[in-house]
């Protein structure tokens, strides 16, 4: 769900000023169409960058390589919570919606924001992919896919307390091209957030770094 500020294709207002996010794919092309409102837990100010990202979701034993997204950004033209989306031209397939909002205008996507992906609640935001209800577009459009984005809460990152292994970040292999690829799960010793013990791949000819995970422990 993290990600730095980027614009495959720009969003639009609706005709009464009021701030909509509209994504017209342009890898995933289809003729049918996903949309819905997101809640923010507390209104958003004038300005604020909200991202909408659309995910494949699909299997592949390569684990971090596993997925293709599109985003689009939209600047909050007024100060609100609710925020109509759409996503056009999309092909069947089984897909996560998320959105983000970066409150601490850092053009990244992490602590200090807001989001969440579909389908949970402004009091309850799900923002582990793993956790998150995918939507499987067959033959026709989805309407009314309503959910809730709130405060990041991020893992704890190596060397923070934690109780258990899932309160922790992971590790991810970073390669000489600035490919990451996802590696393993958090790890706790001794209520610390200690460093996974797994031993990155080598990968075209390159030996890979390990390196914590990002906010929710995804590449």
């Amino acid at each position: 769900m993290l990600a730095a500020i980027s614009c495959v294709a720009c969003s639009s207002s609706s005709s009464d000023g009021t701030t909509r996010l509209d994504l017209t794919t342009h890898f995933f092309e289809g003729s049918y169409e996903l949309s819905g409102t997101v809640t923010f837990n507390e209104p958003l100010a004038k300005g604020t960058i909200v991202q909408l990202i659309l995910t494949e979701a699909t299997s592949h034993p390569s684990g971090g390589l596993n997925m293709g997204n599109e985003m689009v950004n939209r600047a909050m033209a007024s100060v609100g919570a609710e925020i109509p989306w759409a996503i056009h031209s999309i092909g069947a397939g089984d897909y996560w919606v998320a959105v983000s909002a970066d409150l601490d205008h850092s053009n990244w996507m992490d602590e200090g924001d807001s989001g969440g992906y579909y389908d949970g609640t402004p009091e309850h935001p799900i923002q582990l992919q793993a956790q998150a209800t995918k939507i499987t577009v067959t033959n026709a459009s989805i309407s009314n896919l309503d959910f809730g984005a709130g405060p990041y809460q991020c893992l704890a990152n190596w060397g923070d307390p934690c109780n258990e292994a899932s309160d922790c970040r992971g590790a991810s292999c970073s390669y000489p091209s600035s490919l990451r690829v996802s590696a393993s799960e958090g790890n706790c010793v001794n209520n610390v957030c200690a460093t996974p013990s797994d031993v990155c791949p080598e990968l075209s000819g390159s030996a890979g770094t390990l390196v914590p995970s990002e906010c929710f422990g995804e590449v």
